[in-house]
């Protein structure tokens, strides 16, 4: 291909690329699209919270990961729950990039122990190694302190915990809209 071909087939690209992104912009940018949002209430994020205000413990200590067997992770529920639209724990689990004694996708629901001033939740929806539900039925009034404890021989690199009204995000999952 000469210089002038590339120069030609250069100005091409441009143009249609510049031509594209107009299509585009008129699509999605023009404010005729918004993305719907979601009736349910807004996730709570329970570790955002202790990082924010350092009031969580793992056995009295700094809350911080990897989580090893049989410790116990400590978050003063009073000091937000309050505010709390959901009481459905969502659950997260970040696993180490080493291959544990156990098949992720065999991890059973035992492995995370949540409670509610020593009132223990139930794994209502378990999905391994991806995402569990905790539910308490009845929810404990005036709950005081959430823990929870990893009962397996390996490290919990970390966890995403959200309280959610889980039934309604059953019945109105939210939709995706990343552009």
């Amino acid at each position: 291909m000469t210089l002038v071909q590339r120069e030609r087939a250069g100005t091409l690209v441009a143009l249609v690329g510049a031509g594209a992104a107009a299509l585009c912009t008129g699509c999605w940018n023009s404010g005729d699209y918004e993305c719907p949002t979601s009736p349910c209430p807004e996730p709570f994020s329970v570790l955002n919270w202790c990082a924010n205000t350092h009031a969580c413990h793992i056995d009295g200590g700094d809350a911080t990961f990897p989580l090893a067997q049989n410790h116990v992770f400590e978050v003063p529920f009073a000091q937000f729950s309050a505010g709390l639209a959901g009481v459905d724990l969502q659950v997260i689990p970040h696993w180490t990039a080493s291959t544990p004694p156990w098949s992720a996708l065999d991890l059973p629901s035992t492995a995370l122990d949540f409670a509610l001033d020593d009132i223990l939740g139930t794994h209502w929806s378990w999905s391994a190694p991806t995402r569990s539900v905790v539910r308490w039925d009845p929810f404990p009034a005036n709950a005081t302190m959430l823990t929870f404890a990893f009962h397996e021989d390996a490290l919990l690199q970390g966890l995403s915990l959200y309280f959610i009204d889980y039934v309604c995000e059953l019945e109105n999952p939210r939709p995706d809209c990343a552009l």
